[in-house]
């Protein structure tokens, strides 16, 4: 029999695990306040300025209404047309769909090599430049992404991401992302400590500094509540990236094709 879904190993979604707690208990994680920059209980109501014992999530950035509804219609809209030479939505681990426009890595082997593209799509370059524009003038240093990544998540598949800390010989010390369509709650653990981000539509976030190298980061699937899509943004990391590669992988960002 085919299987219906493409979770291996321990991943898992509802159309091979089946239903899932759709709930949150509040009271053992904690949730973060973007105007205070700090987390608090979650069982716990606050005011701003209160005090908190929680650590904080040094390097997380929160840009909200970076994009307008007209814009988050016209970029979902792109993604899902399968213009052109672009093959429009892949089967992905933990119920999610992708699309993944750079370089493919193979972690282990630490090799690289171009997907059978002929460059970024030009309907999602305009969002790199303004994406890169606010890295830019969040970190006070230049940000060049290289590797694009949409993903589709469904309450219907169950859709989650699995806790992780990106990989830091092939992609340097910042990833942003632009949430699409609905709000999510991001998980963030270290230590024990599991800290809930509220991550609103149409907002632009940052990880750098220990949010980045430090927080495994994810989403779970309780905190899918209708469609959402996401555009990450990761930039190479020079230190570990030998010339030729760097080069394969800089001319192919730079390499603008149509979405039609």
């Amino acid at each position: 029999m085919e299987k219906q879904c493409a979770c291996t190993g321990s991943r898992k979604c509802k159309v091979c695990a089946g239903a899932a707690d759709d709930t949150f208990d509040l009271g053992q994680v904690a949730l973060y306040c973007h105007n205070c920059q700090r987390a608090f209980p979650g069982g716990v109501p606050h005011r701003c300025g209160d005090a908190s014992d929680l650590p904080g999530l040094i390097g997380l950035h929160l840009v909200p209404q970076f994009v307008t509804e007209e814009e988050e219609q016209r970029l979902v809209s792109h993604l899902d047309a399968h213009a052109g030479v672009f093959p429009g939505w892949k089967m992905s681990q933990s119920g999610r769909s992708k699309q993944d426009f750079g370089p493919q890595a193979n972690f282990k082997k630490q090799k690289v090599k171009l997907r059978e593209l002929p460059g970024v799509p030009s309907c999602l370059v305009g969002l790199r430049d303004l994406a890169s524009q606010a890295v830019e003038k969040l970190t006070g240093s230049r940000f060049q992404a290289v590797e694009m990544s949409a993903l589709d998540y469904r309450p219907s598949t169950g859709s989650s991401l699995d806790s992780h800390i990106d990989d830091t010989w092939i992609w340097g010390p910042r990833v942003v992302g632009i949430s699409l369509l609905s709000a999510t709650l991001m998980s963030f653990e270290r230590d024990g400590v599991e800290i809930l981000v509220p991550l609103p539509p149409r907002s632009l976030f940052l990880l750098s500094g220990p949010a980045r190298s430090e927080w495994k980061h994810g989403i779970r699937a309780e905190a899918i509540q209708a469609r959402r899509v996401s555009v990450t943004m990761r930039e190479l990391n020079p230190a570990s990236i030998d010339e030729n590669t760097m080069e394969m992988v800089n001319a192919f960002a730079a390499t603008i094709v149509p979405c039609t």
